[in-house]
């Protein structure tokens, strides 16, 4: 039961640093952006103003698609814990009956020196 909790408490930190590195991720992907919406606004070429605006990216939208990125990322993170979860569970039981194994062979070794010890009792023979 102590591997259980220092199995959980261990996915636990792992978990935790990758929300970290997404979190770190999601905002050098925003400063990222942010840096190349500053460097787009130059100067207006021949003292023409841009009014159609094309250079300049929607940042509602690149919000959204960060977002669905982060959701995505969770996703597979989420999907990674339950396969992490499925086979601890698998090797529990694997041990579960390994222990079994063991138990019921060191029975039989302990019966077996008792026999051959001369120690067990009288068998009915049919």
């Amino acid at each position: 039961m102590e591997s259980d909790a220092a199995v959980n408490e261990n996915l636990r930190l792992q978990f935790r640093a990758l929300q970290e590195q997404q979190q770190k991720r999601l905002q050098r992907l925003v400063e990222r952006k942010r840096e190349k919406y500053e460097g787009d606004k130059k100067p207006d070429a021949f003292g023409v103003q841009d009014q159609l605006n094309l250079l300049q990216t929607d940042t509602g939208a690149s919000q959204e698609t960060g977002i669905r990125l982060l959701e995505d990322e969770n996703e597979q993170l989420r999907g990674q814990i339950r396969e992490l979860q499925d086979e601890n569970g698998r090797l529990h039981k694997l041990l579960k009956e390994k222990e079994f194994e063991i138990k019921h062979l060191r029975k039989k070794v302990e019966d077996n020196k008792i026999a051959l010890a001369g120690d067990s009792p009288p068998t009915v023979m049919t």
